[in-house]
């Protein structure tokens, strides 16, 4: 990863300071968004998002592992913090690692979409998931989540259902989860903001 090192660097200056704070940080029961903060003002929101689009990802083989042990790293300091925000390069990767060859039918559109998405990353918005639910055992496919167009909203939809775990409540400025969209057999999935 392009600057990879460097943001360690800060992972490893940062996680010190919150590493003082551990006995108060274990007693917290949500997050602080200015925790969020911080690790926008060090660059984490960017290493996600591919160099193409003007973010540090370099693919897997060179980005993964500094990735990961920033993460790792972080976590050694406050693993709930670590959590919340590892949620964002998982949900990026959705956009990040999906490719429709030009020319394509819908290439043009998920060309936008990526766009659209790796622009509010790097204007620092932070995404995670509202997928879990009871009874799902984790797993999304058995959504009970039902999905329906809004009439008010062209384009829009209006999702009911239970859901029960929002990574990154609170601190994250967009949310995916699972629904079944109306006449469908498969989930699909929606961008909250």
């Amino acid at each position: 990863m392009q600057h990879g090192e460097s943001l360690l660097e800060r992972i490893r200056e940062l996680t010190a300071e919150l590493a003082a704070q551990r006995a108060e940080r274990q007693r917290r029961r949500q997050l602080d968004p200015g925790d969020f903060d911080r690790l926008r003002a060090i660059g984490l929101h960017e290493a996600c998002v591919p160099v193409a689009y003007g973010g540090l990802w370099e693919g897997a083989r060179r980005s993964a592992r500094t990735l990961a042990e920033v993460y790792r790293t972080l976590a050694g300091a406050d693993p709930s913090l670590a959590l919340a925000a590892s949620m964002h390069p998982t949900v990026l990767s959705f956009w990040r690692d999906a490719e429709v060859p030009a020319g394509e039918p819908g290439a043009d559109a998920w060309e936008a979409q990526r766009q659209e998405v790796f622009t509010t990353a790097l204007d620092g918005a932070w995404w995670g998931t509202l997928t879990s639910e009871p009874g799902s055992g984790g797993d999304i496919g058995r959504t009970r989540a039902a999905a329906r167009r809004d009439p008010a909203a062209p384009g829009g939809w209006r999702i009911t259902g239970e859901k029960h775990f929002g990574s990154g409540s609170g601190a994250t400025s967009f949310m995916i989860t699972t629904a079944l969209p109306d006449g469908e057999v498969e989930p699909a999935w929606f961008v909250l903001d």
